[in-house]
């Protein structure tokens, strides 16, 4: 299948600060062949891209839908230099590393844990997997709407895209390239454990000082609470009628009670 101007320019011509790029028209996962890869050896910063996935997955067993040319599929391998990295921490700094890129647009923020919003609608997803085996290592997949013009009625008040917001088309490549970046910038900072990912982190975080509701699973009754931030492991903090409550995973929603 042939590429499109852009992700075969991507492919002629790799971004900074990776070690290698693999462009692909259709695949299933990102994902799944860049944690192939990973099992093989690919070396810290290879990145899989694609225009389109057949079986894009997200947070909490979600699907990521994708139409050709609208977006940027993109999956990373991390391999830490150091084996007391915060792992529970990646998924966060690579929010921070999408925010990041895209600080000149109005608005950008994270939604814990890793959903970048812009002027309060997403416009990024992050699933990060790691190996069960081997040396420690894991993948980092983005999907960040780039030419998007509209979204399904489901989605049309709660998703965006860098055209929509700019007025106008990117190019993936360009939009690669200064993620690439920020992502070396982001990885950098998490694995020297300066704290300075987690400080963005915090600064970019939406939603504190303000009443929320926390589903930590599907199908369980929402918790209610003010949102108080994150604690040194990124869990989120709520306080509650009942105390402080720290919760490890969930969805979030701005409440009105």
């Amino acid at each position: 299948m042939r590429l499109p101007t852009d992700l075969d320019r991507l492919y002629r011509e790799p971004p900074p600060r990776v070690s290698g790029v693999e462009v692909h028209g259709v695949i299933d996962s990102t994902n799944r062949r860049a944690l192939e890869l990973a099992e093989e050896g690919a070396p810290h910063g290879f990145l899989v891209v694609a225009d389109r996935q057949t079986r894009g997955r997200g947070r909490r067993g979600r699907t990521w839908s994708s139409t050709p040319g609208d977006g940027l599929l993109v999956s990373v391998v991390v391999r830490p230099t150091r084996s007391d990295v915060a792992w529970e921490w990646l998924p966060l700094v690579s929010a921070v590393a999408v925010a990041r890129s895209l600080r000149d647009l109005p608005g950008v923020a994270v939604k814990w844990p890793n959903d970048v919003l812009v002027a309060g609608r997403k416009i990024s997803g992050i699933l990060v997997e790691r190996r069960a085996s081997g040396t420690p290592s894991a993948v980092v997949g983005i999907g960040l709407n780039v030419n998007q013009d509209r979204f399904p009625i489901e989605l049309e008040g709660s998703a965006t895209s860098i055209r929509m917001v700019t007025d106008k088309p990117a190019d993936r490549a360009d939009v690669a390239a200064v993620l690439a970046v920020e992502l070396d910038r982001a990885f950098a900072e998490w694995q020297e454990g300066t704290g300075e990912a987690e400080r963005s982190y915090r600064a970019l975080l939406d939603g504190v000082g303000r009443p929320v509701a926390v589903r930590p699973f599907q199908g369980e009754a929402a918790v209610h609470g003010i949102m108080e931030g994150v604690d040194a492991s990124g869990f989120l903090l709520l306080r509650t009628e009942a105390g402080l409550r720290t919760f490890a995973a969930g969805d979030i929603t701005l409440s009105s009670r």
